[in-house]
């Protein structure tokens, strides 16, 4: 266990030199080398000492400030979507806080699709720590499984800086621990910089079975040495970025027959044949500073007499891994939603017999809130003992307190000013960026009073770049410049691109070619109007906690079986009756560009869901206005566009104080934004629509830096 030195009193440290000094004083020459040389090691021994009692008094002060329940919660590393029960989750935002305040887990697990972009991950991993800290005093483990090659969150997706980093088994082919290290330097830097603090990696497996599919590519090889060697590399590599490693799938899993993943997997290998080749890197691995082992759910008939998984066994956990390895860090288990231990345990069952084996940590089991009502009440029955889970938790907080004492990027200080993104994200680095052009000092915000309107909205047949609409006969001015700008910052070469901007101080507004294009989520705006439209007559029939509750779904986390509900509401249950109220709304309110051909997530050869910039703009800005005789429910629809959970484009790269409502909106090639902007300088709307793309995530983060350049121009 590495230990700090920050944890010691100066004053301490400081007397321990004086209190030497006077003996090397009244000795001769060779007599004072050996009292310098003993003075030496005599501080360093004391340090370590003062180091270890301020650590653990520390421990022992935190331990005492947690309640029974914060403590069971703090053995919990959970996926996003099990904490909050929200779908997909991309942002840390109120419900994620709200989850934490109710259950304050030790940490998330992030998979791929919570993985969106690096600015993102950031924003996201900064909100968690927040919550963390505000609900517990305390961080978050934030982990992932980069391994590398076959299992990669984030390697190989694309993402700038990011190296790609190949399987395991080529780095182990090439017999170099120097490549391991390296690797692990990579995976490291880059995680860290993200905001993790925890990889599950590396795999300490030997793959001693060849027909063993499970870590076929993941394990560094068969050889048991030179499987040490990288992973005790690779180790190193991570920890010299801020990262914990994690040894894994304890006690191997590379002599295995079948995938735990699925359902059991075995090995009938003795105790005495793990030890000559599968225990050998974990042992090398606890003795290189492994903060983490994890335990597979592997089956050792011939260990434990019995089918008993690894992960829930005493004899392998406690026996084996923590007396015999001597190991003293976190052991946290394998996933307990996976079929070797979901088939035949129940989440509580699972928790419980994982804690009493010896995990301190339990990754992923399948239903959260059982797993942790089952401690709390094991606790209660004597089933668990309050000493058995004060073990786990002094271990966690050993950790998590050197975190906190430690320069990890995740509790850095800023540099900067912290950004705060309203309730749903914080970020805690700003992005330089180029400054526009300087602009005239003279030119006026006011548009000139007598604007007429384009009414011609066709689209350019190409979407040429160049083919800007102006909506007014005197352009402003301050906008031509801002279209400038963004024309020349649209992709040449990913997809086809609308955008439309409206200065709401002035009025004024421009289009870049504008037209038609697929809405996927943006048609939900037409629909919240639509019910709005017939409120009444709605909440008369279904009840209005009824059609609140699927509009504030609908909007806040884009739920389309919320949408869809709402559309069969307006046609009396007739999908079809539905769409033609949605398609009666929109050219009532002259959104002729808009209309909705089918249902949310269902094809329709009949049609599919369009608008445009220029639609979209106009209904924001009428709900920007707030209540009207045309649009008496503009409040309520303001209301809930700012709550609206996903903030990976408009909002992603804006800085501290700006706040948007907005809709976003996204199919296979298709990335849509209309947001907007308020509480700033210039009120601003934007709205942005693509279609064709062949990278999403590249224009996701285009999305979000046009949207920076246009707030930093009027701000």
């Amino acid at each position: 266990m590495k230990i700090h030195s920050g944890f010691l009193s100066a004053a301490v440290l400081a007397a321990v030199p004086l209190l030497i000094q006077g003996a090397v004083l009244n000795m001769g020459n060779g007599a004072e080398v050996y009292a310098e040389e003993s003075q030496e090691q005599l501080t360093e021994k004391t340090s370590e000492q003062q180091t270890d009692q301020a650590l653990e008094q520390m421990v022992e002060q935190t331990l005492a400030g947690l309640d029974p329940e914060e403590k069971a919660a703090q053995m919990f590393v959970v996926l996003p979507e099990q904490l909050t029960g929200v779908d997909v989750v991309t942002v840390a935002g109120e419900t994620t806080q709200n989850a934490f305040n109710r259950i304050p887990v030790g940490g998330l697990v992030y998979m791929e699709q919570n993985l969106e972009s690096e600015e993102q991950i950031r924003d996201m991993i900064s909100g968690v720590q927040q919550f963390s800290q505000e609900r517990t005093g305390l961080p978050a483990f934030i982990c992932v499984d980069e391994e590398g090659g076959t299992v990669s969150r984030i390697s190989g997706r694309g993402f700038p800086n990011v190296p790609y980093i190949e399987d395991m088994a080529d780095i182990g082919q090439s017999g170099d621990p120097n490549l391991a290290r390296s690797v692990g330097s990579e995976i490291g830097e880059y995680l860290s910089r993200m905001g993790f603090n925890v990889d599950f990696a590396p795999v300490a497996d030997v793959l001693s079975n060849p027909a063993n599919s499970v870590v076929k590519y993941r394990s560094f090889g068969s050889n048991p040495q030179t499987v040490s060697g990288m992973v005790t590399a690779e180790l190193d590599g991570l920890q010299s970025k801020g990262i914990y490693g994690t040894l894994k799938h304890f006690p191997g899993h590379g002599a295995t027959e079948g995938d735990t993943h699925e359902g059991g997997a075995s090995t009938p290998k003795t105790l005495e044949e793990l030890r000559s080749c599968e225990l050998i890197p974990f042992q090398e691995g606890i003795e290189q500073g492994a903060e983490f082992v994890m335990v597979g759910h592997i089956s050792l008939p011939n260990v434990t007499g019995d089918d008993t998984p690894a992960s829930l066994s005493h004899e392998i956990t406690t026996g084996i891994l923590r007396e015999e390895m001597g190991f003293e860090g976190i052991i946290v288990t394998d996933a307990l939603n996976m079929g070797a231990i979901s088939q035949n345990y129940s989440s509580a069952e699972a928790a419980v017999q994982a804690v009493n084996a010896g995990a301190d940590l339990l990754l992923m089991p399948s239903d959260l809130q059982t797993a942790y009502n089952g401690i709390l009440e094991a606790v209660e029955n004597g089933t668990l003992t309050q000493e058995r889970i004060d073990e786990s938790v002094r271990r966690i907080l050993r950790v998590k307190l050197e975190m906190m004492e430690t320069d990890s990027p995740e509790l850095e200080t800023p540099s900067v000013q912290t950004e705060n993104y309203g309730p749903n994200v914080v970020i805690i680095e700003s992005v330089e960026r180029e400054p526009l052009a300087p602009l005239d000092p003279n030119l006026s915000r006011t548009a000139d009073e007598d604007t007429e309107e384009d009414t011609q909205n066709l689209p350019d047949e190409n979407y040429a770049a160049e083919n800007v609409q102006s909506t007014s006969n005197a352009a402003d001015e301050k906008l031509e410049t801002v279209i400038s700008t963004v024309r020349d910052m649209l992709p040449g070469d990913n997809g086809n691109w609308s955008v439309g901007i409206i200065d709401l101080v002035s009025g004024s507004e421009e289009t870049i070619n504008d037209g038609s294009m697929q809405a996927a989520s943006l048609i939900k705006l037409y629909i919240m109007g639509a019910v709005y439209q017939n409120y009444g007559d709605l909440t008369a029939q279904y009840g209005t906690d009824t059609i609140d509750s699927y509009l504030y779904s609908m909007i806040t986390v884009s739920d389309n079986d919320a949408a869809n509900t709402l559309v069969n509401y307006l046609g009396g249950g007739d999908s079809s009756a539905g769409r033609s109220v949605v398609n009666s709304y929109c050219q009532e309110h002259g959104y002729f560009s808009s209309s909705m051909g089918r249902m949310l997530l269902q094809s329709n050869a009949a049609g599919d869901n369009y608008t445009s910039v220029s639609d979209c703009a106009h209904f924001l800005q009428k709900v920007y206005e707030g209540n009207s005789e045309e649009y008496p429910f503009a409040d309520q629809m303001y209301s809930l566009l700012k709550q609206q959970t996903r903030r990976n484009k408009i909002p992603s790269q804006l800085p501290e104080g700006v706040s948007v409502a907005n809709k976003t909106g996204e199919l296979s090639t298709v990335e849509n934004d209309a947001g907007i902007l308020y509480n700033t300088a210039n009120d601003l709307i934007l709205v942005f629509m693509s279609q064709n793309l062949s990278d999403t995530w590249g224009a996701q983060n285009r999305i979000g830096a046009i949207s920076r350049t246009i707030y930093d121009y009027y701000s």
